[in-house]
């Protein structure tokens, strides 16, 4: 399932009244914006949506929101158009067509028709206030189109590249790997790092390995080894036994020791942990939308610019979809332009601008041969004062 449109507005006509445009969303994309302008906001609202659909979050759990989503289901001719309202934690309004016809219809009081299959008929059901209809009332018979929309939400992975992901995190032995598909379901975790990979390894084997060696190869890392082993520098207290905890690790071919990731550099550490979920999660095609904000954040030029080309190249062959935010130049000049969201504020309002909505803008640009942060620097797509101004400089330059 792939998510195609979003739209969302929450405390509607209240001084905390918050609002994004409806966003058509492709394969692989990029938000692009200044700081504050709202692209962490924007993946938030996309990631509260995937829990909120997988039943991780109850509506109960907000006081205000209100979602329209368009996706494409499983069967690629299917469109999928849901909308749900909350207002004080109470669900005041839930829907569901496929294909422009109703399977759920639900009001303020919970009461809701709902399209049920065996045998084919519509019956009216009573909810309860603070839950979602899509969640409580999955059944793979009756209601089969509620498998979708949880499947979706079950699988949206959120990784904040800015954030450690993890570089700090350890386990005693081999306790996690008896379960590794526990471990997994955790794959949400920016910091899972080690549990993911345990899973994979289990899993893939030595195909995981050499796929993670030649990726961090690709971003100009020399690695002749990596895997989990006891972490030296550290003991812990289990049931008043000291162990020994294990610990993410690679071996880099100019050093004779294991360099264990809280040891690693920053970049490096959140490179490393990065490449270990998406390609665990690509193998598994577990995923339906991975969201990675801040990306590039405390890479080099190079490495930040080869992290992006490697993400778009593993997520293009795969059915999942690629959600990333950033404000970095350098990211910017290697993310096409076709790609792109560029997020702007006012006040409460987001405004987003893309081939789309602006295409004689984006397209008179491209035509330029000029960088893609200078498009972005000048403004060229509001249609605010001076926007016209600085287009025009920036062609005099060009000729």
């Amino acid at each position: 399932m792939l998510l195609k449109s979003i739209h969302y507005r929450e405390y509607s006509g209240q001084p905390k009244e918050w609002t994004t445009p409806t966003v058509e969303l492709e394969r692989v994309n990029l938000f692009v914006g200044k700081n504050a302008t709202g692209k962490t906001r924007l993946l938030n609202i996309i990631g509260a949506l995937g829990a909120l659909l997988s039943g991780k979050i109850a509506p109960g759990n907000y006081q205000s929101g209100h979602y329209t989503a368009k996706f494409e289901g499983s069967d690629s001719r299917d469109v999928f158009d849901y909308q749900v309202k909350y207002d004080l934690s109470h669900v005041e309004m839930e829907s569901l067509k496929i294909n422009g016809k109703a399977m759920l219809s639900r009001g303020k009081s919970g009461r809701a028709k709902l399209r049920h299959e065996q045998p084919a008929q519509f019956i009216t059901v009573q909810s309860p206030q603070g839950q979602l209809l899509s969640v409580s009332r999955r059944d793979a018979l009756q209601h089969p189109y509620f498998e979708e929309l949880y499947g979706w939400g079950q699988s949206v992975r959120h990784y904040r590249f800015g954030m450690n992901l993890g570089n700090a995190t350890m386990e005693i032995g081999n306790s996690a790997s008896e379960n590794p598909q526990e471990r997994f379901s955790a794959a949400n975790d920016a910091n899972a790092a080690l549990g993911v990979y345990r899973y994979g390894l289990a899993k893939f084997g030595p195909k995981l390995k050499k796929r993670l060696l030649d990726d961090m190869a690709a971003l100009g890392y020399r690695i002749d080894d990596l895997g989990i082993d006891n972490f030296p520098n550290a003991k812990v207290n289990v049931n008043n036994v000291a162990s020994v905890p294990v610990m993410l690790y690679v071996k880099e071919s100019d050093l004779k020791s294991k360099t264990y990731q809280s040891e690693m550099s920053t970049g490096m550490s959140r490179a490393f942990a990065l490449l270990v979920l998406t390609t665990v999660n690509i193998l598994e095609e577990s995923a339906s939308s991975i969201l990675i904000d801040d990306i590039g954040e405390g890479l080099d030029y190079q490495r930040a610019v080869s992290l992006i080309k490697l993400l778009i190249g593993k997520t293009r062959t795969s059915p999942i979809q690629l959600i990333m935010a950033t404000n970095d130049r350098f990211v910017m000049n290697e993310v096409p332009l076709s790609l792109w969201n560029v997020i702007t504020r006012e006040g409460s309002q987001l405004r987003v601008f893309n081939q789309k909505n602006a295409k004689r803008e984006f397209s008179q640009f491209e035509g330029l041969g000029l960088s893609n942060f200078d498009f972005f620097s000048s403004d060229a797509f509001l249609g605010i004062p001076n926007a016209g101004q600085k287009v025009s400089v920036i062609r005099r330059r060009a000729n």
